[in-house]
């Protein structure tokens, strides 16, 4: 297997990020890593089984489902920002293992706040369209050609204000869960997440996410295994490699200290001379 690190990543992308480095990044993470990538794309698989057969179990129960309404916030964030962690620790070699994919957990308090304010955020942007569609279908003028414009327009304006929005806003979800930027509070994060979607990045990263999510689409449409042992684990690796390579851009890791583990923060004044791996999470240590 060959070895993949932050520096195999500015050769790949010596200029930073692109819509093709990405790719080019998450396929070499993709090629080098693929039995763990399988495991995570498993593992995912299996929370988003259990969370439905729940969800299917209380509806029937009580006639609404609260967890798909509240698992956005509560537990569905987490799992992906725990994804795209595990790939972050492969390519910096401080890699925990198949046990990062439950990094976002270990933050929980920071990443659940944040990901309310996304959601208010995307919500407040799209009640236009909201509004727009309740009073189509509610007024005795929703089949009127104004009223049919009218809503056309406003998918047009906030459906890509959304995208916008959201494209912007996401990278300081990741963030929060850094091990590497936990000097940094909740609005540090937002403000560096919007930074570094600047210059059109952002337009470039909306162009990513609809091209790994038709790819995920028609891999498993090709009778489902192709989904799991292609599809999501390489869109896993790319969209882990974007945000690798965006973060590299900035100095964020300038306060962590050299004597705290890079994945989870643990101290390591004290610990036996010769001992390679975090106590707490197994992570190798890098070389002195």
């Amino acid at each position: 297997m060959a070895y993949f690190s932050s520096g195999s990543l500015r050769r790949l992308a010596p200029s930073g990020y692109s819509f093709g480095a990405a790719f080019e990044a998450g396929w070499s993470i993709f090629k080098g890593y693929y039995g763990l990538l399988i495991c995570a794309t498993l593992a995912y698989l299996a929370y988003s089984l259990v969370s439905g057969m729940i969800g299917w179990t209380l509806e029937q129960s009580i006639g609404f489902d609260p967890l798909g309404m509240l698992s956005p916030f509560l537990l569905d964030m987490h799992v992906h920002v725990g994804m795209l962690m595990l790939v972050v620790g492969l390519v910096r070699g401080a890699s925990g293992g198949f046990g990062d994919v439950f990094h976002g957990f270990r933050r929980y308090g920071q990443v659940l706040l944040i990901t309310l304010i996304y959601y208010v955020v995307i919500f407040l942007v799209s009640l236009p369209l909201l509004i727009v569609v309740v009073a189509t279908v509610f007024t005795s003028q929703g089949s009127s050609p104004g009223a049919a414009l009218g809503l056309i327009l406003a998918v047009i304006v906030v459906l890509p204000a959304c995208a916008f929005f959201a494209t912007r806003l996401y990278p300081g979800i990741v963030l929060i869960a850094d091990p590497r930027a936990r000097h940094l509070n909740l609005s540090e994060c937002i403000s560096l997440g919007w930074r570094m979607t600047g210059n059109m990045v952002w337009l470039s990263l909306i162009g990513l996410w609809i091209v790994l999510g038709v790819m995920v689409l028609i891999s498993f449409l090709l009778l489902i295994l192709p989904g799991i042992f292609f599809g999501m684990p390489l869109s896993i690796a790319v969209m882990g490699a974007a945000y690798s390579l965006l973060v590299a851009e900035h100095d964020i890791g300038s306060e962590q200290p050299s004597t705290r583990c890079e994945n989870c923060g643990y101290s390591r004044e004290g610990l036996p001379p010769g001992m390679t791996r975090c106590p707490e999470c197994g992570t190798f240590f890098p070389p002195a």
